[in-house]
Protein backbone atom coordinates (compact mmCIF):
# COMPACT_ATOMS: atom_id res chain seq x y z
CA UNK A 1 0.00 0.00 0.00
CA UNK A 2 1.53 3.15 -1.24
CA UNK A 3 -1.16 5.29 -0.10
CA UNK A 4 -4.13 6.21 2.52
CA UNK A 5 -6.21 8.48 4.10
CA UNK A 6 -4.61 11.19 6.43
CA UNK A 7 -5.57 10.72 10.26
CA UNK A 8 -6.07 15.03 10.23
CA UNK A 9 -7.32 16.20 7.07
CA UNK A 10 -9.30 12.76 5.81
CA UNK A 11 -7.35 13.82 2.50
CA UNK A 12 -4.75 11.31 0.54
CA UNK A 13 -1.24 10.49 2.45
CA UNK A 14 1.36 8.74 0.50
CA UNK A 15 3.90 6.62 1.32
CA UNK A 16 7.71 8.01 1.61
CA UNK A 17 10.66 7.47 4.00
CA UNK A 18 12.65 10.14 6.22
CA UNK A 19 16.17 9.46 7.87
CA UNK A 20 16.32 8.82 11.14
CA UNK A 21 19.71 9.26 13.26
CA UNK A 22 19.98 6.57 16.33
CA UNK A 23 22.98 7.73 18.80
CA UNK A 24 24.21 5.19 21.83
CA UNK A 25 27.40 6.58 23.24
CA UNK A 26 29.72 7.69 20.64
CA UNK A 27 28.73 5.49 18.01
CA UNK A 28 25.49 6.60 15.23
CA UNK A 29 24.02 5.92 12.43
CA UNK A 30 21.17 7.15 10.28
CA UNK A 31 18.55 5.05 8.41
CA UNK A 32 15.54 5.70 5.97
CA UNK A 33 12.71 4.60 7.35
CA UNK A 34 8.93 5.05 6.56
CA UNK A 35 6.12 7.11 7.21
CA UNK A 36 2.93 8.76 5.57
CA UNK A 37 3.12 12.48 4.16
CA UNK A 38 -0.03 14.58 3.63
CA UNK A 39 0.73 17.51 1.42
CA UNK A 40 -2.16 19.42 2.68
CA UNK A 41 -1.41 19.08 6.19
CA UNK A 42 0.83 21.19 8.23
CA UNK A 43 3.17 20.14 10.50
CA UNK A 44 2.29 20.84 13.97
CA UNK A 45 6.14 21.98 15.05
CA UNK A 46 7.16 24.28 11.74
CA UNK A 47 3.50 25.15 11.01
CA UNK A 48 4.23 24.30 7.21
CA UNK A 49 3.64 21.23 5.29
CA UNK A 50 3.84 18.17 4.97
CA UNK A 51 2.17 16.36 7.99
CA UNK A 52 3.95 13.29 8.68
CA UNK A 53 2.76 10.21 10.66
CA UNK A 54 3.40 6.77 11.48
CA UNK A 55 1.56 3.34 12.03
CA UNK A 56 2.08 1.09 14.21
CA UNK A 57 3.53 -1.34 11.54
CA UNK A 58 5.47 1.59 10.22
CA UNK A 59 6.97 1.74 13.89
CA UNK A 60 7.68 -1.68 13.89
CA UNK A 61 9.51 -2.04 10.68
CA UNK A 62 11.39 1.07 11.11
CA UNK A 63 12.64 -0.84 14.42
CA UNK A 64 13.26 -3.38 12.81
CA UNK A 65 15.51 -1.80 9.98
CA UNK A 66 17.56 0.10 12.53
CA UNK A 67 17.76 -2.87 14.51
CA UNK A 68 19.26 -4.63 11.50
CA UNK A 69 21.65 -1.51 10.42
CA UNK A 70 22.97 -1.23 13.98
CA UNK A 71 24.13 -5.36 14.14
CA UNK A 72 25.47 -4.66 10.55
CA UNK A 73 27.85 -2.10 11.16
CA UNK A 74 28.91 -2.26 14.69
CA UNK A 75 28.49 -6.32 15.07
CA UNK A 76 26.46 -6.36 18.12
CA UNK A 77 22.64 -5.62 19.15
CA UNK A 78 22.10 -2.05 19.46
CA UNK A 79 22.02 -1.48 23.20
CA UNK A 80 19.42 0.25 25.28
CA UNK A 81 19.18 4.19 25.31
CA UNK A 82 20.41 5.52 28.64
CA UNK A 83 19.10 8.85 29.89
CA UNK A 84 21.81 10.73 31.76
CA UNK A 85 21.03 10.71 35.42
CA UNK A 86 18.63 7.74 35.58
CA UNK A 87 19.81 4.40 36.88
CA UNK A 88 18.97 0.97 34.65
CA UNK A 89 15.64 -0.22 35.45
CA UNK A 90 15.77 -3.67 35.96
CA UNK A 91 13.10 -5.86 33.72
CA UNK A 92 10.11 -6.75 35.30
CA UNK A 93 9.17 -9.76 33.01
CA UNK A 94 7.88 -12.31 35.85
CA UNK A 95 3.88 -12.13 36.73
CA UNK A 96 2.06 -13.50 39.59
CA UNK A 97 -1.66 -14.21 40.08
CA UNK A 98 -2.34 -12.45 42.93
CA UNK A 99 -6.31 -13.06 44.50
CA UNK A 100 -7.40 -10.70 46.46
CA UNK A 101 -10.69 -10.65 48.75
CA UNK A 102 -13.27 -7.59 47.70
CA UNK A 103 -12.70 -6.57 51.44
CA UNK A 104 -9.03 -6.75 51.41
CA UNK A 105 -9.02 -4.93 47.58
CA UNK A 106 -11.26 -2.66 49.24
CA UNK A 107 -8.85 -2.06 51.86
CA UNK A 108 -5.83 -2.15 49.67
CA UNK A 109 -7.30 1.03 47.21
CA UNK A 110 -7.99 2.83 50.85
CA UNK A 111 -4.15 3.00 51.27
CA UNK A 112 -3.13 3.11 47.73
CA UNK A 113 -4.78 6.84 47.20
CA UNK A 114 -3.85 7.87 43.56
CA UNK A 115 -1.11 5.19 42.97
CA UNK A 116 -1.81 2.66 40.45
CA UNK A 117 -2.21 -0.92 42.28
CA UNK A 118 0.60 -2.19 40.52
CA UNK A 119 3.03 0.38 42.00
CA UNK A 120 1.36 0.52 45.37
CA UNK A 121 1.55 -3.21 45.72
CA UNK A 122 5.29 -3.23 44.22
CA UNK A 123 6.39 -0.89 46.13
CA UNK A 124 4.89 -2.52 49.24
CA UNK A 125 6.72 -6.12 48.75
CA UNK A 126 9.75 -3.97 48.32
CA UNK A 127 9.37 -2.11 51.15
CA UNK A 128 8.43 -5.51 53.18
CA UNK A 129 11.55 -7.03 51.44
CA UNK A 130 13.89 -4.29 52.86
CA UNK A 131 12.44 -4.95 56.42
CA UNK A 132 13.25 -8.75 56.03
CA UNK A 133 16.62 -8.26 54.67
CA UNK A 134 17.78 -5.74 57.73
Amino acid sequence: MTKRTCPRCGGTAALTSHPLRVTRGERSLTVQVPHWECASCNDPETGKPPFCSIDHQQMQEGQDLVDQAWLTQFGEPMPLRKKPGRKPVEPKEERILLTLSQRELRELDGMRGDTPRTAFIREAIAGHLARLSS
